[in-house]
């Protein structure tokens, strides 16, 4: 994760002596989706509960840092860090295929269903070189110079596209809770996965710029990231997000 942060910096800071320096700052709404599969107590000798399967999302707040240089009307390249905490919750069903048998094995019955409680806390921090391209600017403004009558280029808006690159730092805790007290009288089961992880990531996206005065623009703009999957034990995630945010940015 160091070596790939500092060698995107490095790229981001060459070549920037004839481009402007800019910082930024949004905010967005993530759709955090995760298409799962959740087991519980699994054992190809015994049963396999299955918790949560399928999509499953959670619409949360992100938020995003970055500075980068504008190297004319048309480009513009940044390193960008984010922080998001999505939590997924829900009652669900944990459907359970038992095949216990032999001495000493307590036989439960086959194919039943017990309610479950599922809990999935995700705290996700992203670092990512982003390029963007401005398809096309418009409604350019002017001012006149301050000794005269000669106009210059004062901002302008623009429609834009986005593409970028990096690595996320995943924090992943499933908590699950059963009651198992209507099937046989027992006490309620709990069982908790954690796990961290990095993962290569991209996005792309696309977004409107208002340019308010020469040094200082806001953003509109979509953003969708695919985050991975990975395979753990019980447990199998596949990560994407789709973001909706608002920004500014000033130049310097």
């Amino acid at each position: 994760m160091r070596k790939f942060t500092f060698g995107f910096c490095s790229l981001l800071f060459c070549g920037a002596a004839n481009a402007q320096l800019y910082i930024s700052g949004k905010i967005g709404a993530t759709d955090f989706v995760i298409n799962t599969d959740q087991y519980m107590y699994y054992s190809d000798e015994s049963y396999r509960s299955t918790i949560a399967s399928g999509n499953i999302s959670d619409i949360n707040a992100t938020y995003y840092g970055a500075v980068g240089f504008e190297f004319d009307e048309r480009f513009r390249l940044e390193a960008e860090y984010s922080y998001g905490k999505y939590i997924i919750s829900g009652n669900w069903a944990l459907n359970t295929k038992n095949y216990a048998s032999g001495e000493g094995v307590t036989p439960l019955p086959p194919n039943i269903s017990y309610p479950s409680t599922f809990e999935l806390t995700n705290k996700v921090h992203s670092f990512m070189l982003n390029g963007y391209f401005n398809v096309f600017t418009f409604d350019r403004r002017y001012r006149n110079h301050i000794y005269g009558e000669e106009k210059r280029k004062c901002c302008y808006d623009a429609m834009y596209v986005m593409f970028g690159v990096g690595m996320a730092h995943m924090a992943d805790t499933g908590r699950v809770g059963i009651d198992t007290t209507m099937a046989w009288g027992g006490n309620p089961l709990s069982e908790t996965v954690h796990n961290t992880l990095e993962r290569f990531i991209f996005g792309a996206g696309a977004g409107l710029s208002f340019g308010l005065t020469p040094n200082f623009n806001l953003d509109v703009s979509y953003r969708f990231t695919k985050m991975g999957k990975y395979d753990i034990g019980q447990t199998r995630r596949d990560y994407y997000a789709h973001s909706v945010m608002m920004g500014a940015r000033l130049n310097f």
